[in-house]
C-alpha cells in the first residue's frame, strides 16, 4: 500500500511561509540638473551618501553609487549624456526616505 506524502509536505511546506503580512516599502526619488562629468559627478554621489550615513555595503557599479544604513537604502546615478543625477533612497518608512534624500540631495 502506497502513503501520501503531499499531506506532510504541504503541511510543512506551509509551516514555513510566514504568518505576518509584509509592509511595503517606502520610496523617495527626484533628480537634479548637472554640469558635471560623469566621474565628478561620482565622487560627488560618493561623499553624499558616506556623509550622510549611507556606509554600509557601499560601492560604485557603472554610473551608480549605492550605500545602506539600517533600514534603508540609497543610490545616486550620474548621467552625463541627460545631464541629470538621479536620487533614490528606499526603506519601511516614506517619510524617512524623502527625508534621508533631501539629506543626501543637500550634501551632493
Amino acid at each position: 500500500m502506497m502513503r501520501s506524502i503531499a499531506l506532510p509536505l504541504s503541511a510543512a511546506f506551509a509551516a514555513l511561509m510566514p504568518t505576518m503580512a509584509h509592509a511595503g516599502v517606502g520610496m523617495s526619488t527626484s533628480w537634479e540638473n548637472t554640469a558635471l562629468t560623469e566621474q565628478q559627478c561620482l565622487q560627488r554621489a560618493e561623499m553624499a551618501l558616506r556623509s550622510s550615513g549611507f556606509t554600509e555595503n557601499f560601492e560604485l557599479v557603472g554610473q551608480s553609487v549605492f550605500g545602506d544604513t539600517s533600514d534603508y537604502t540609497a543610490t545616486i546615478r550620474c548621467i552625463e549624456t541627460k545631464k541629470i543625477a538621479f536620487f533614490v533612497v528606499a526603506g519601511p518608512d516614506s517619510d524617512q526616505a524623502n527625508r534621508l534624500r533631501e539629506t543626501i540631495i543637500n550634501r551632493f
